[in-house]
């Protein structure tokens, strides 16, 4: 839990915020914030870098490549739209998105995952948001980010979209 909230602070005194994104392709009203990097340097910060080693470290699954790295910033109401996270039109079925649940302290309002298994397309599966948790699926599954219930909150994923990895 420590390392999560050192994180935390981390975040909260390096990452330079703009609200802009949206999930998925549509034009969805609901814009959330991500971090400014325009010179791709966010990925090389050894912060980052610790975060994929633990990642490896705790589950022995190891991230090789990805398309890109970056932080989402949601508040209040402003849940994300279904989106897969393959942007080519042809979709790699290896290829994974590592999501990152960033937020320490009570994180009990702070906004679930939901995703949709193909073999199960009538069925959303949720996955309760927690402090430090990782989160793996296919980049090609339909997927969101639920908001923050209180309205002075962000909730925070660092998400690495269409990796390659190796199970060690």
């Amino acid at each position: 839990q420590e390392e999560i909230k050192v994180f935390d602070r981390w975040i909260a005194d390096n990452v330079s915020w703009v609200y802009h994104s949206r999930s998925g392709e549509e034009k969805s009203e609901n814009r959330f914030f991500t971090n400014h990097d325009p010179d791709d340097s966010f990925e090389k910060l050894p912060e980052i870098r610790q975060i994929l080693l633990d990642f490896t470290l705790a589950t022995g699954i190891q991230v090789k490549n990805y398309e890109r790295v970056y932080l989402n910033g949601q508040t209040y109401g402003l849940d994300g739209t279904w989106h897969n996270d393959i942007r080519t039109l042809h979709s790699n079925e290896n290829l994974y998105t590592l999501l990152y649940m960033a937020n320490s302290g009570n994180v009990s309002n702070a906004g679930n995952f939901e995703y949709i298994d193909p073999a199960n397309p009538g069925y959303v599966e949720t996955v309760e948001y927690t402090s430090g948790r990782f989160v793996l699926f296919p980049a090609t599954w339909q997927h969101r980010g639920l908001a923050t219930t209180l309205k002075n909150q962000i909730r925070m994923t660092l998400a690495f979209k269409a990796c390659e990895v190796e199970f060690l």
